[in-house]
């Protein structure tokens, strides 16, 4: 199929842009349900490299990587100026409870959109 520099690597290049997680996360704040709806499909893809539609090994810790660091620096945003104090580890707990319900150590898109519901909204809080 041809190496990293093939015409077929460029097409499926284009066709599925290098997204940054940490800078989706941050938008899909500020948009309505719809177009949250499609950037979280779209991190979901970023994130599934081996196309499988279920997150898992590399691709899981991943996700949980880079919602770790999103929520952390959200809340050290906006504690910073007050006395209040989390836990990381804890906030790591939250985000897998929230991604991975079933504790199958495995994501779905489904678990995936429920899940940054509930992550975006603590952030909110």
């Amino acid at each position: 199929m041809g190496g990293k520099h093939s015409k077929h690597h460029k097409a499926v290049q284009d066709k599925h842009p290098k997204i940054d997680p940490k800078v989706l996360l941050k938008n899909i704040d500020d948009d309505d349900t719809e177009a949250v709806k499609q950037k979280i499909e779209d991190l979901f893809k970023t994130l599934d490299a081996d196309g499988s539609g279920v997150l898992e090994g590399a691709e899981y810790d991943n996700l949980m990587k880079e919602f770790g660091i999103y929520v952390t620096r959200e809340f050290d945003q906006k504690l910073f100026y007050s006395d209040e104090e989390y836990n990381v580890e804890d906030v790591k707990q939250w985000i897998k409870d929230a991604m991975d319900p079933d504790g199958d150590g495995r994501v779905t898109k489904e678990e995936m959109l429920n899940g940054t519901k509930q992550v975006t909204e603590w952030v909110e809080i």
